[in-house]
């Protein structure tokens, strides 16, 4: 196990690396000057450059690469442009209201998913199973740019049950947890029932219905665990999912997290902050797949991660 964690760890130093070095060239690539939009449109050219010296914009790219790189070994990511304050501080700031939503979200949507995925495993090709993988494939299919603002519609300016945006409370978090919580509430549960109807088909099932064992002693105990494999795999890729996806959601609710941050940033040319923000993204990915890893033994004692 020790040499699996220690893979996993040097793994995420390099996946570190490998986005930090692509987002730094990639947003430096970007049209526009970031510094002539902090200045506005009547800021004199003498003080753009005078700016950009200060900063040190002006040095050659490879040069601004090795700063950053330095800076990152030490855990500085720089300092806004826009903002002028340390990008760190700014990203863990924003850190526990992404988290929030995250968590919120997965809530839900396992919530809806699992009992809906085992329901239609049990019952194949039953009015409830063609209904519940009717709703998951509309889930899918429902961007959040979309359902956001029908949301918002609905039960927020028609019904006034929750807010219009904001982080003020459980009741701002109800719709855009909805939101974002909807397309992976729909993939999980097509997931469960696939992985539910392998298992169910199994001969130790059937040995346990002749031992006498009841029908949600079987399902529950042993036939839904051995099919947690592939839904904790789906999960672990869907959790990551869920926080780059909330750069949409929370544009739409104006909800305080990273992934607002991020398209600010993006906007206003921030190159230090956009960094910033995807590397915590992107870190959270290496993460929680990490963690999915080793659940995998826990769920299933077969599996030896050596």
């Amino acid at each position: 196990m020790s040499t699996f964690i220690a893979r996993r760890l040097a793994f995420l130093v390099f996946v570190t690396f490998m986005v930090s070095t692509l987002v730094f060239f990639f947003i430096h690539f970007i049209p526009g000057d970031p510094l002539a939009i902090m200045l506005g449109d009547t800021a004199r050219a003498a003080d753009v450059a005078e700016l950009r010296t200060q900063m040190g914009l002006d040095r050659p790219l490879g040069e601004q690469y090795v700063r950053f790189l330095r800076g990152l070994v030490h855990g500085d990511l720089g300092r806004s442009l826009r903002y002028d304050k340390p990008v760190m501080e700014m990203v863990l700031a924003r850190l526990p209201a992404t988290l929030e939503l995250a968590t919120a979200a997965m809530i839900i949507a396992i919530l809806i998913a699992i009992p809906a995925g085992i329901m239609s495993a049990i019952r194949p090709y039953s009015a409830f199973d063609h209904g519940s993988m009717f709703l998951s494939l509309v889930g899918v299919s429902m961007p959040s740019f979309w359902l956001g603002p029908l949301l918002i519609l609905a039960f927020a300016i028609h019904l006034d049950w929750f807010p219009v945006s904001g982080r003020a409370g459980i009741s701002s978090l109800v719709l855009p947890a909805i939101t974002l919580g909807t397309a992976l509430a729909a993939i999980l549960s097509r997931m469960t029932r696939s992985a539910m109807l392998e298992v169910i088909r199994e001969e130790y099932i059937t040995a346990g219905r002749a031992k006498g064992l009841t029908e949600r002693t079987l399902i529950l105990k042993h036939g839904f665990r051995n099919a947690l494999i592939p839904v904790l795999t789906v999960l672990g890729l869907q959790i990551g999912a869920l926080l780059s996806g909330a750069v949409v959601t929370e544009k739409v609710f104006a909800w305080p997290g990273i992934g607002r941050l991020l398209v600010d940033g993006i906007e206003a040319r921030d190159y230090p902050l956009v960094q910033g923000c995807v590397l915590a993204i992107s870190l959270s990915y290496v993460l929680v797949n990490l963690a999915i890893d080793l659940l995998y033994a826990a769920v299933d004692p077969r599996i030896r991660m050596e």
